[in-house]
């Protein structure tokens, strides 16, 4: 088979790309609902997969159906390559609520409960441009501690206005947290209440019967109507982070209640024992009818006769069904409100499906019975593509052209810069993401997502519309190579072809250039010199200087500068003016001796400087006027790009310094000769590697 990747030098000059500002193009910002399942599949969305098996009419291959998730999708856009940052819940997470991929996130691995770095979050970008904040369900996010007074990271510390939910990992594997729970197999306890806390009251006392997923989504039905009652021109960011369907396949106590929307459906009643409207009956005893009697030819033998579907499948079923009741009731929500037209929906899940359900099955779960990984190899836990490609929508009626289907890569780490933009907001400089809504509008340009993926000793880049994959990972371990878009099982392994080399040289440069090493999650690869790039440069930086107030600092790529230049080095001399102010400085660094260097930075305000695409200093949260940040990094020698982003509100005088230390030298200054920019009269100025797709 020939080849079909080339690499070639091309020059890249300055681009200026203008931030969309959607907010000035409508009226008010949108309302933004994040919808987040727990080890969903992306098989597990009847229009992303289950669908198909129905439309097979095939009955060895059983189905189950998820109508008002289908009827979002139908009138949104479908993200069908869409990956979590980790294949595991917590490392996922993690990197959502800090707009960060997992090269950069504090929280690695299987670090369940371990606190977010103090940082930007979602809700608290959101609350700069105005928003209430609301989170219900899931967390696990938030360190050491028993109780909201000493959690350093629990919900209402990061910028949610008000919380509801099971705090501690573990207490999310149960979804009737009040209540015992029994293996309904042979009458085993397998769980013991958990906590549920409303702010900084547990409540688990008062949730009797309470099923998870009816809690949350009741609460945030009162919580939506609540608020336009009392504040009905304020926009909401409401994140409903949903238990289900992972850990204990428990199923409800009855039938979803009728109608739906502000007096039917599901109802939050607020009273001790009776909660919501579905508390009666007895738990874990519902099963929808759709899949109550469901059987299925399990030999492929029609000849044979067919058997009921075993009753850990029946269990899921109706789990995803309730889940599904629950958005349409949202959204019909939504629509009795008025406000349907303007709320942003994203709904998607943290990682793969599992093979685990905390009950003593017979048979055990498997993934196969439904294929919830879809047409990919893979499960939770690994970083093959049923792993990691989550199913995802995104409705928002007034912007978004319904039924699009949208195949180009993106991340979890994308939501914040997306969502920011919809507010009318930049994204801070900390996020590695990019803004999706040129692609999901259809206006403006959309540009590409870095999607990097590391867990334990697996790692995987995106590079050029390639997948790379391996495992261990190592600083010199080659990458298995595929093209996921045509080989969903990933069985041809295109690093074994010839005119691969420069891809996978690629690729293993990469990934050392997009991230920084964690002491709490060490990899093999961490002290590897990051490979210099070849470009015709010339002495200077260039420079893009902003003249406008910002709230905090922000990612000047996206923004349009008051004026462009170039400088010796970076400094604050061209500034056009003291007061709200910013400036950009990008180029390359010379590193004239391999090895670790100390990059030291201080200023009045904000700063934040990368190297390459990894994070070195981050001065841009809570950063106290003229305290020194450091970061050391190891570099091989030669020319390393570099960004640093300098912003300041209000009156004062801009200072700013920039130091390093490194191989055979004590620290300095940095000197001019170190610093070059692209030679735009070369046609080898600038150095970006590019596929050809035939």
């Amino acid at each position: 088979m020939a080849a079909r990747w080339v690499s070639a030098r091309v020059l890249v000059s300055v681009v200026t790309i203008c931030h969309a500002g959607f907010v000035g193009a409508q009226s008010e910002p949108p309302n933004i609902i994040f919808v987040l399942l727990d080890d969903a599949g992306y098989g597990d969305f009847g229009s992303f997969h289950q669908n198909h098996r129905e439309a097979a009419a095939d009955r060895s291959r059983p189905f189950h159906l998820t109508p008002n998730i289908d009827s979002l999708a139908r009138d949104g856009a479908q993200l069908r390559q869409h990956y979590c940052p980790a294949p595991v819940c917590a490392p996922s997470r993690a990197s959502l609520m800090l707009g960060v991929h997992q090269g950069h996130a504090n929280l690695r691995d299987s670090q369940f409960d371990k606190a977010l770095e103090d940082n930007w979050t979602l809700p608290r970008v959101l609350k700069h441009a105005g928003y209430a904040t609301c989170m219900l369900g899931k967390h696990g996010l938030q360190g050491v501690g028993e109780s909201p007074e000493v959690w350093p990271t629990y919900p209402t510390t990061i910028g949610f206005d008000y919380y509801l939910g099971q705090v501690r990992h573990e207490d999310g594997h149960t979804h009737y947290p009040a209540h015992e729970t029994y293996d309904p197999y042979n009458g085993t306890l397998v769980r013991k209440p958990v906590e549920v806390w409303e702010n900084d009251t547990e409540i688990s006392s008062q949730l009797h019967k309470c099923y998870s997923t009816d809690l949350y989504v009741a609460r945030a039905k009162h919580w939506i109507v609540r608020h336009r009652e009392l504040k009905s021109s304020q926009p909401f960011f409401l994140f409903i982070s949903l238990p289900a369907p992972h850990a204990a396949f428990q199923v409800p106590t009855q039938a979803y209640p009728s109608g739906g929307g502000i007096h039917g459906g599901l109802q939050w009643l607020g009273t001790a024992g009776k909660m919501v409207n579905t508390a009666g009956g007895t738990i874990d005893s519902y099963i929808h009818p759709d899949y109550a009697t469901a059987s299925y030819d399990h030999d492929s033998n029609s000849s044979t006769g067919e058997i009921p579907w075993p009753d850990i499948y029946r269990r899921f079923a109706t789990m995803m069904r309730r889940i599904d009741d629950g958005i349409g009731d949202l959204r019909q929500t939504l629509v009795e409100l008025g406000i349907d037209q303007n709320t942003l929906v994203v709904l998607t899940s943290d990682n793969g499906p599992t093979e685990v359900s905390y009950l003593s099955e017979s048979p055990p779960y498997g993934v196969d019975f439904f294929k919830n990984n879809g047409p990919f190899r893979g499960t939770k836990r690994q970083t093959l593509e049923g792993g990691i490609r989550m199913p995802a929508i995104a409705w928002w009626p007034q912007r978004i052209p319904a039924g699009q289907l949208h195949t180009q890569p993106s991340q979890f780490h994308d939501w914040m810069p997306t969502f920011a933009d919809a507010a009318g907001l930049p994204s801070p400089a900390r996020s590695d993401g990019v803004s999706l809504l040129p692609s999901l509008t259809g206006v403006g340009t959309q540009h590409p997502s870095l999607v990097y993926i590391e867990w334990q000793d697996q790692q995987v880049i995106f590079c050029d519309g390639y997948k790379g994959r391996r495992s261990p990972a190592s600083a010199t371990t080659p990458f298995e190579i595929y093209d996921v878009k045509l080989d969903l099982g990933e069985s041809n392994n295109l690093a074994n072809l010839t005119g691969y080399e420069p891809l996978q040289r690629l690729m293993q440069d990469r990934v050392l250039q997009v991230r920084r090493p964690s002491p709490d999650a060490p990899r093999a690869y961490d002290q590897q010199p990051i490979a210099a790039l070849q470009a015709a440069t010339v002495p200077g930086v260039d420079l893009q200087i902003f003249e406008k107030s910002y709230p905090y600092l922000p990612d000047f790529r996206f923004e349009t500068p008051s004026s462009i230049g170039t400088a010796a080095m970076p400094g604050l001399e061209k500034l056009t003016r003291q007061d709200d102010i910013g400036v950009l400085y990008e180029g390359f660094v010379q590193i004239s001796s391999p090895g670790a260097y100390t990059f030291h930075l201080s200023a009045d305000t904000g700063a934040y400087l990368r190297i390459h695409e990894a994070s070195v200093i981050d001065a841009g949260y809570n950063y106290a006027s003229g305290t020194e940040r450091s970061g050391t990094i190891s570099l091989a020698t030669g020319l390393h790009p570099f960004r640093l982003s300098y912003a300041r509100q209000g009156a004062g005088v801009p200072r700013m310094s920039l130091e390093w230390s490194g191989p055979g030298f004590q620290r300095q200054q940095i000197p001019e000769a170190a610093w070059r920019r692209a030679d735009t009269k070369s046609a080898a100025g600038g150095v970006r590697a590019f596929k050809a797709r035939d």
